[in-house]
């Protein structure tokens, strides 16, 4: 009888130590599978936030360059306005010049 209860016992401790390494490869298994599950979604978080990075780089791109469009628009205007009020007074400007010299 305790020959049966000490195989008994035995047998329930084998069992258990292979319950025990069975749930601990079932474990290592979860995580490692974890592990590339979070590194394929850090990949995928990273690419997105580069993409939307470079989305908004060139966003500002074309706003720069549409701020120096009208930057150069407007200068060309201005130096037109001055072009023509020099035109205006440039007959005053010889007036006033032969007016001294006389």
């Amino acid at each position: 009888m305790a020959k049966d209860t000490i195989e008994t016992i035995r047998a329930a401790e084998l069992s258990a130590l292979k319950i025990e390494k069975e749930a601990a490869d079932k474990a290592d298994a979860i995580i490692s599978k974890a592990r590339e599950e979070a590194g394929r979604i850090a990949a995928t978080m990273r690419d997105e936030a580069v993409m939307e990075a470079e989305n908004k780089l060139s966003e500002a791109r074309k706003q720069v360059e549409r701020m120096l469009e009208e930057a150069e628009k407007g200068a060309e205007e201005a130096i037109k306005a001055l072009e023509n009020l020099a035109q205006e007074n440039e007959q005053s400007a010889i007036d006033l010049v032969i007016s001294e010299l006389v």
